[in-house]
């Protein structure tokens, strides 16, 4: 695993010990790949979390469509986005994992420089990029979906705020805020790396349609421009465009019904069942 990380130049080599070493596993996503996790919590004592403006199913709930129009959805998706956000110097030191034998990455192919080197021939692995597992990642990564999206209307840095806005933050459907819903309306919702963007239109047969295979409206494809400007890859096969169907935060988005999706359901029944024919819970379940 280190070795892997060392080649995606999402880790660097140290000859110091780590003070707090994090450890790694992994869950597997809905594909059957596995995502990386640290075990943040060690470092995790030293830092504060950030506020975080949290969209749910809840928030989409509030929609409210006229008699005559359609809710449309749209959502951009980026890849392996936390691993793409570098982090300063001084926050490595608390992102140092459990030391490795030199030989043993040499055996790997990986070039161990000869100051990285411990008197007992180890080497000290520290990331490069925000772990998912350490507090602060979400608010930081949102926070810097945020900046690169709302440009000149955000609140990022200077660099940030010197590129115009693709997206318009007063448009913002959360938790905390809702924008205006006249008879057409158009809004978005961030959630960490996903954008979804939401319209109504009048209910027209045209507009009931699903979009044509490939097919992206303009604001969509601006979107996916300045993300790929900014060095993020988009994940194209998540990037879906306008749909009165569509999966929106775990729920299914079906001509103005907000309803769980069926596979979900069937889950959530073959639990019930499974737990009924044994007579008790496990822990997980619990």
């Amino acid at each position: 695993t280190v070795a892997r990380l060392l080649k995606a130049d999402m880790a660097e080599l140290r000859r110091e010990r780590a003070r707090h070493p994090l450890g790694l596993f992994s869950v597997e996503k809905d594909d059957g790949r596995l995502r990386l996790i640290v075990d943040g919590r060690p470092a995790n004592v030293f830092f504060l979390e950030p506020a975080l403006e949290h969209t749910s199913g809840d928030d989409l709930c509030l929609i409210i469509v006229d008699d005559g129009f359609v809710l449309q959805a749209a959502k951009v998706d980026l890849a392996d986005y936390f691993h793409t956000i570098g982090t300063p110097a001084a926050v490595r030191a608390y992102f140092g994992l459990r030391p490795v034998r030199v030989a043993a990455l040499r055996e790997l192919g990986v070039d161990v420089p000869a100051h990285a080197v411990d008197v007992h021939g180890f080497t000290h692995a520290y990331l490069r990029t925000a772990p998912m597992g350490w507090k602060p990642a979400p608010g930081v990564a949102q926070g810097a979906n945020e900046a690169v999206l709302y440009g000149s209307k955000g609140f990022g840095s200077a660099l940030a705020r010197s590129l115009p806005a693709v997206v318009d933050p007063a448009g913002r459907l959360s938790s905390l805020r809702v924008p205006s819903m006249a008879e057409s309306w158009s809004a978005h919702a961030l959630v960490i790396d996903d954008l979804m963007k939401l319209r109504t239109v009048p209910r027209t047969p045209e507009n009931l349609e699903s979009p044509r295979c490939g097919q992206l409206s303009s604001d969509l494809l601006e979107a996916c421009a300045r993300y790929r400007n900014v060095g993020c890859t988009v994940k194209d096969s998540k990037v879906m465009d306008y749909n009165v169907r569509q999966r929106l935060l775990g729920y299914q988005l079906d001509t103005n019904v907000l309803r769980v999706p069926s596979d979900k359901y069937a889950e959530l029944a073959t639990a019930v069942q499974q737990l009924c024919r044994r007579g008790w819970a496990q822990p997980r379940e619990v």
